[in-house]
């Protein structure tokens, strides 16, 4: 059930969307642009509070950039599949939706602030941390990947 949604939401906002947008105003306003259109696509979700949406905003910048890397929209429906399994492994929400797992009950920890409450813990404050530092990480990695590639032979 995951990948196809990660692989539909990658498409529908890091695919075509993306780069017309970045051939048209750059890479940089079209990846905070589609970001924030991925936010208010979220509005309606169960759950959901302002911290929420800033996350799934600052979520598809982390997508986004990825999908910036060489392995391009197979690489940001890997992340996007990754973080969404590993969530639904643990019976949490994904993006407010509940995903039942047999055997296992999410329950949010407290304060709702920091773990996401009923939102599940893309609506928390760690999510935020987690998000922030895959962004700061994916933009080193590509700036060293083009700083290997500027080396002569």
């Amino acid at each position: 059930m995951t990948l196809p949604a990660a692989f539909a939401e990658e498409l529908a906002f890091r695919g075509v969307p993306l780069i017309a947008m970045s051939r048209a105003v750059g890479p940089v306003p079209a990846l905070l642009a589609v970001s924030a259109l991925f936010g208010v696509a979220h509005l309606g979700n169960p759950g959901v509070t302002g911290l929420a949406i800033a996350n799934v905003t600052l979520a598809g910048v982390f997508l986004g950039l990825a999908f910036f890397t060489p392995g391009g929209l197979w690489t940001s429906t890997g992340a996007h599949f990754g973080w969404n399994l590993t969530l639904a492994g643990l019976a949490a929400p994904v993006s407010g939706i509940p995903v039942p797992m047999p055997w296992l009950d999410y329950a949010p920890g407290s304060p709702a602030w920091l773990t996401g409450g009923g939102f599940g813990p893309e609506g928390g404050v760690l999510a935020t941390v987690l998000l922030a530092g895959g962004s700061v990480l994916a933009v080193r990695h590509r700036h060293r990947k083009e700083a290997r590639a500027e080396w002569p032979r």
